[in-house]
Formats: structure tokens, sequence, C-alpha cells
């Protein structure tokens, strides 16, 4: 599992530091690759490559808070399960934002994309003992922490014409597609993100 989702983290990771890149620099004709960036020299260029508004404590948060949180919750519901011998399932809440790279999202978008890994992986794992998981992944919603979105006219009009439905999800949308989830209605249903989200994927 940790493999899985730190590959799925690095997938994430470059796809968005592309997007970023080509709106900062003009590489033409180039193709840029860096690799071992876990530590020393390696570490040093991919966070210049992140550009200099990503801090690392505030991307290290947000893995911790969207995917670490998910993970030990989902583990120590498992465990209880298993234990009981009870099926059970998880729906873990993702985005968008983890199928598909947005510039100036970096930390959101990997932090989700390493949900929908563990997702996949915890359903692989959790199968054999009757525990379904899935994710869903709405496009954005109107809540407290989009206000500031929602206040800028000119960003929701572009962003709401890449919605073939040309419109945004609601809280209402993302809990009907979890309950449906939760219910007996998707009992073969496992491993899968359930994206809720007007077509923006398809766009």
């Amino acid at each position: 599992m940790p493999y899985c989702v730190s590959k799925a983290m690095m997938d994430m990771l470059t796809k968005v530091t592309a997007l970023q890149l080509d709106m900062a620099y003009r590489f033409e004709g180039k193709k840029a690759l860096v690799t071992g960036g876990s530590r020393g020299i390696g570490k040093a260029i991919a966070e210049r490559l992140l550009l200099e508004d990503v801090e690392m404590d505030k991307f290290d948060k947000m893995i911790e808070t969207n995917c670490k949180s998910a993970f030990n919750i989902t583990q120590i519901i498992a465990r209880g399960l298993i234990s009981a011998g009870r099926p059970g399932v998880v729906v873990n809440m993702s985005s968008q934002g983890g199928l598909k790279a947005a510039a100036g999202f970096m930390p959101y978008c990997v932090s989700k994309a390493m949900v929908d890994m563990l997702t996949k992986v915890t359903a692989l794992e959790l199968g054999p003992h009757k525990i379904r998981v899935n994710s869903v992944n709405p496009t954005i919603l109107k809540t407290d922490m989009t206000k500031d979105f929602y206040e800028n006219e000119e960003f929701m009009q572009m962003f709401r014409a890449k919605h073939p439905l040309g419109k945004f999800a609601t809280v209402k949308d993302v809990v009907n597609a979890t309950m449906f989830l939760l219910s007996d209605d998707s009992a073969m249903i496992t491993g899968s993100s359930l994206p809720v989200d007007g077509g923006y994927l398809v766009n």
C-alpha cells in the first residue's frame, strides 16, 4: 500500500508541476525529468520545481489532513470489522482534483490522488473480508472553504464553462452519491472513484 500511494502522489505531482511550469517557464522542445526527489540534491531540485509559492510545511499538512487521516481511520475501522467477522463499507471523500491536475493547487491535488490510490489498495486488501472501499470525487462545492472562489465571478464563469452540465455540485449531490456507495445498491462496486462533477473530467 505505501508504495502504490506514494507513486500516485508522484504521478499527480508530476502532472501539476508540468502545468505550473507551463505557466511560469517556457521549455519549448524540451522535457525535464528529476528522479531521486526524496532527499539530497534531487529533493532540492524538486522543491525548486514546485515553485516558491508552495511551502513544504503546508504541503505536509495537506497530506496529513487528506490522506493520512483517511488511512488511520480506515485501518482502525477495518481491524474492528475483521475482528468481529462483519462486512462493512468505507467511503473516502476525495475530489475531482485527485483525478485531474489543476495548476496552483498542487498540495490539494496530490493529497487527493493519494486518497484515490489508498481507496484502490484498501479495496484490494479488504475485499476478502467483505469490506468495500470507494471514494467520492466532487467538483467544487459552495462551502465556507470555497467562499473566496465563489466570490470571484470571472473565475467561476470560466470554471463553470468546463462543466458540460453548466453547474456545480451541491452538498446534497455528494450526500446522495455517498449514500449510494454505502448502500447495498452498490454491492458490486469497490475500489472505484465516483466523480460528482457535472462532466468536468470528460471535458
